[in-house]
């Protein structure tokens, strides 16, 4: 599995977001197809988009499931793929807006104790005020 940004800089320099997930399709099937007899990559777009080809290696996946799980009725394994793809899709939208909302860790400067407390010990009182000298 692979997930993409259709959105990214890289990809909008493709012809199309068709275009950039074959691309990403193909780099999976140069790296992978020696480990495996029947390889398939599955690359999904953050926004839970995916081509006939990923969609085709989900339908595969969900046919297998269908023969191990029993008799089932011929249209069965099309909706398990469909509603698969479904929940993936809407995991990765959820993901993506999850990652874009969340705040990023609050970076602290130097001797700074904001939110921490007043410091204790002789080096937090300061100078002394009206002292000899």
């Amino acid at each position: 599995m692979r997930t993409t940004n259709t959105q990214s800089a890289s990809a909008r320099g493709a012809a199309s977001a068709e275009a950039h997930l074959r691309s990403q399709e193909r780099e999976k099937v140069a790296k992978y197809a020696g480990y495996y007899r029947n390889f398939v990559p599955f690359v999904i777009d953050l926004g839970g988009a995916v081509n006939e080809d990923s969609y085709g290696a989900l339908k595969e996946i969900t046919r297998e499931a269908a023969n191990a799980a029993g008799p089932r009725l011929r249209w069965e394994k099309f909706d398990w793929a469909a509603r698969v793809q479904r929940r993936i899709a809407v995991a990765m939208v959820r993901t993506t807006a999850w990652l874009a909302t969340r705040a990023p860790a609050r970076v602290s400067p130097s001797n700074c104790y904001a939110g921490l407390g007043r410091p204790s010990g002789p080096a937090a009182a300061g100078p002394e005020i009206g002292g000899s000298g």
